[in-house]
């Protein structure tokens, strides 16, 4: 299984359950995660900034393009993905490395690194390339727990929340 969509997690999570005997409890669980997005979409769709989001993979700049279900959440939790925003090059990559330097040019607004490959904010603030950036000036670098984001899973709904949690901060 590998989906790209929020739709094609829920009807991955009904599949594993009619495959396992388990079909009532997964469309339940479905029903709920779908609950969670539509609360975490309530907020966000009255929220009128949309800023720009670099979200991180790794240390080393893999990021979301457009194709991937972390683009669908970021644009739920009313965010522009700066990796969907690099052109030809990018338009049909779902995930893709930046060069710092296309980092640099892109100038987010907010940047979310994954706790599984920076243990603080400090490890990627602290680059002397990134110090003129935006996000880093204004203090908007986010440790985030990228488990619940980046795994296309029964959590992603709690993932929606902390993503937006991140991008919006006060708005949750």
């Amino acid at each position: 299984l590998d989906p790209t969509t929020l739709k094609e997690i829920y009807d991955d999570i009904l599949l594993v359950g009619t495959a396992t005997g388990a079909a009532a409890a997964a469309a339940k669980l479905v029903e709920s995660i779908k609950a969670e997005v539509a609360a975490v979409t309530k907020v966000t769709e009255g929220i009128t900034e949309s800023p720009k989001v670099f979200y991180a993979l790794d240390n080393t700049l893999w990021t979301a393009g457009p194709g991937s279900f972390v683009d669908e959440l970021l644009s739920l939790v009313n965010a522009t993905n700066v990796g969907a925003m690099q052109g030809d090059s990018a338009a049909v990559q779902p995930y893709f490395q930046f060069a710092p330097e296309q980092l640099i040019a892109a100038d987010p607004d907010v940047i979310l690194l994954p706790n599984t490959a920076y243990t603080s904010v400090d490890e990627f603030v602290s680059d002397a390339r990134f110090a003129s950036l935006r996000a880093v000036k204004e203090g908007r670098v986010v440790l985030i727990d990228d488990v619940i984001v980046t795994r296309p899973g029964p959590r992603i709904g709690q993932g929606l929340k902390t993503l937006a949690a991140a991008v919006h901060p006060g708005a949750f």
